[in-house]
């Protein structure tokens, strides 16, 4: 414990002192762009360009990760096992959230399907488009509802119809919303008789994709399951580890903490590849994202 603190110390006081000399003399290395890595990165640690609560809720768990570095290492002597120690708690949180992506992507598809047939039913009384688009407004379903209210906002404040639509796609980002898009940018040159029947095919398409879409979610569960108790077996082998000084003896040697390192870059690896086979593939958008965001 006392070489802990001794080196903690003079590793503090090396830091220190090489700010504070850095703050008198200044660099003559001119400022270039920011390392995309290091954004990614920053931005992954801190959330930065998600909502507040998801900024929040991160840098809470980069708190919580740095006192448990701090806290273990203390307690064991052994950097690597305070640094899984510390991965493991925002691990844990990716691993709960494995499938919720694809579970909102299915319920924004099914929202498109819903809201697709609304707007037939109210194109269908000899509304005009815009007008449909603006009266769709108030019973779209929750899920799209925002993206809605924009376009509707977007039509009524006399932005081209075309390059609404076009900004509508971008926003929901989904090949169903694309479909939607494209009928409806169509009617607006041709102003065809037949829009009905096509986004009557287009919300059939959508409802069938949105149930296939979900059985499919449900068999991944399994594999998703296996993988949350795989880490939380190791997590538990962790903390087991840290209150039991007589296993940590053999990891307090340089070798068994390369071992160690080598292990939890394995078990990340592993986690890692089979959180990838439970993603569902990216279906390929009909409007680019280029022309979406026109």
């Amino acid at each position: 414990m006392i070489r802990f603190l001794i080196t903690l110390t003079l590793l503090l006081v090396a830091t220190g002192v090489a700010l504070v000399v850095l703050g008198l003399r200044g660099t003559t290395k001119p400022l270039g762009p920011p390392s995309r890595t290091g954004a990614r990165l920053l931005a992954a640690l801190t959330g930065a360009g998600q909502p507040t609560a998801e900024k929040r809720l991160r840098r809470i768990l980069l708190t919580v990760s740095v006192v448990t570095v701090v806290a273990v290492w203390a307690a064991t002597g052994i950097l690597i096992l305070a640094l899984l120690a510390a991965a493991a708690i925002p691990t844990t949180r990716w691993l709960w959230s494995i499938g919720a992506a694809e579970r909102r992507a299915i319920d924004r598809v099914d929202a498109i399907a819903e809201w697709t047939r609304r707007l037939r039913d109210i194109t269908s009384t000899g509304v005009g488009l815009q007008q449909a688009v603006v009266k769709s407004r108030d019973v779209a379903p929750p899920a799209i509802r925002g993206e809605v209210a924009s376009l509707a906002a977007q039509l009524t404040s006399g932005r081209d119809p075309r390059s609404a639509l076009r900004s509508f796609a971008g926003e929901l980002a989904d090949a169903q919303a694309d479909q939607v898009v494209a009928a409806l940018t169509l009617h607006l040159t041709d102003h065809g008789e037949r829009l009905g029947a096509a986004l009557n095919a287009i919300s059939e398409g959508a409802s069938a994709e949105a149930a296939t879409r979900r059985e499919t979610d449900a068999e991944r569960q399994g594999a998703r399951t296996t993988v949350r108790w795989l880490a939380g077996m190791t997590v538990g082998v962790i903390a087991l580890m840290i209150f039991t000084p007589g296993w940590m003896a053999p990891y307090k040697t340089p070798l068994g903490q390369i071992v160690m390192a080598g292990l939890g870059l394995l078990l990340a690896a592993i986690l890692w590849m089979v959180q990838s086979l439970t993603r569902p593939p990216v279906i390929p958008r009909l409007l680019t994202t280029s022309e979406a965001d026109q």
